[in-house]
């Protein structure tokens, strides 16, 4: 099944006659590819347009409209120009064209502007306007072969860059000198692009910390985030390390961390509900006096970094064979320091693939 029979099947079940994808991420997922500007050029309109009579249709700004008709998995391709047309009408224009001027339309109403929807529904005054937002998640969940190589390949990639900060680090290396060791092995070893986010010493208690030009000490726990991209396709690895000796205390944290994160590995396989694998880990770091500082163990991942599943103690999703997603147990104590791992693990058959199998930190890694 192609994807967008996949996405045709899904719209049956909610009685949409069309569903438009405007998102760089949806777009791509129906089409096969992301069209280079769309993720940047905001203002150049990227649609697909799926019906569930079995046409579709690719609107793009002219400039795109080559590699589009060389690549999208949907053939019929319509070329606007940026200057003179507008994407609205255009897409008023081939709705009405498909008869479906009065139809069911599943629309992305979480993304779409406010403009372009007063445009659109202003000439499209038939047409009931179906929010499309958790069709589309729901889709993406389940991976097929395509998306689980690319991701196996990328998550080993940035794990191998994890392998690479480790054995390249010095005593007095900055945090972006650290970060520039990452970007030379993730581009190097084949992934398209990358960010990191490192936090030395009370830095390692920042959430989202970007590199900065702090040299790495003694003694410093050492938090190292990568996301690197393959194909359009993301991965999330995380390690931290000590440089030198961990104190009892910081052992302790780990320790709990993971004993927390094997728990819920036990229930990661299919038929067993999200909200399950929060439970088990919470339930042990605070038997062991430890307040997960996220409200959730992890996420689901794929064209973007976040999907469904979370994994929280409410979401209700079963989980699937071909679902792809991170642990990531994170414990935080502000302005002194911090500990993270994150890995991403396939949904199988008979339970789980580590994806990031590269390196491993079941201890806290030590830096020279």
């Amino acid at each position: 099944m192609t994807t967008i029979d996949g996405l045709r099947a899904r719209m049956a079940a909610q009685g949409l006659d069309a569903l438009i994808g405007m998102s760089p991420e949806n777009v791509a997922y129906t089409i096969g590819f992301l069209v280079p500007s769309h993720p940047v050029n905001r203002h150049r309109r990227t649609i697909s347009v799926v019906t569930a009579d079995g046409r579709s249709v690719l609107i793009v700004v002219s400039v795109e409209a080559p590699l589009a008709r060389e690549r999208s998995a949907i053939r019929d391709v319509r070329a606007y120009d940026q200057f003179k047309d507008a994407p609205m009408r255009v897409l008023a224009d081939c709705i009405a064209e498909l008869g479906l001027e009065r139809g069911r339309l599943g629309l992305e109403l979480d993304y779409m502007p406010a403009g372009d929807y007063l445009q659109l529904s202003s000439t499209l005054t038939g047409a009931e306007f179906v929010p499309s937002r958790e069709l589309f998640l729901a889709a993406r969940m389940i991976k097929n072969e395509v998306e689980i190589d690319r991701l196996r390949r990328i998550a080993r990639i940035t794990d191998a860059a994890e392998a690479a900060a480790v054995e390249r680090f010095q005593v007095g290396m900055t945090e972006k000198q650290l970060a520039a060791v990452i970007t030379d092995a993730v581009l190097s070893n084949g992934g398209d692009a990358v960010r990191s986010n490192i936090g030395s010493g009370p830095r390692s208690g920042i959430v989202n910390p970007k590199p900065a030009d702090r040299a790495i000490v003694q003694g410093d726990v050492v938090r190292i985030e990568i996301l690197a991209t393959l194909e359009n396709h993301q991965s999330n690895v995380t390690r931290t390390a000590v440089v030198g000796e961990p104190t009892s205390e910081q052992a302790r944290i780990w320790n709990v961390l993971m004993e927390a994160r094997e728990e819920a590995l036990k229930l990661l396989a299919p038929g067993t509900p999200a909200k399950l694998l929060w439970q088990a880990y919470a339930s042990h770091c605070r038997s062991k006096g430890l307040e997960p500082t996220l409200s959730f163990l992890g996420h689901g991942i794929g064209l973007t970094g976040h999907e469904e599943p979370y994994l929280t103690a409410d979401t209700e999703i079963i989980l699937q064979p071909g679902t792809v997603l991170t642990y990531e147990p994170f414990f935080m104590v502000p302005g002194e320091m911090g500990f993270h791992i994150e890995d991403m693990f396939l949904v199988t058959d008979g339970g789980y693939e580590l994806m990031s199998d590269v390196t491993t930190n079941e201890s806290l890694i030590r830096l020279a």
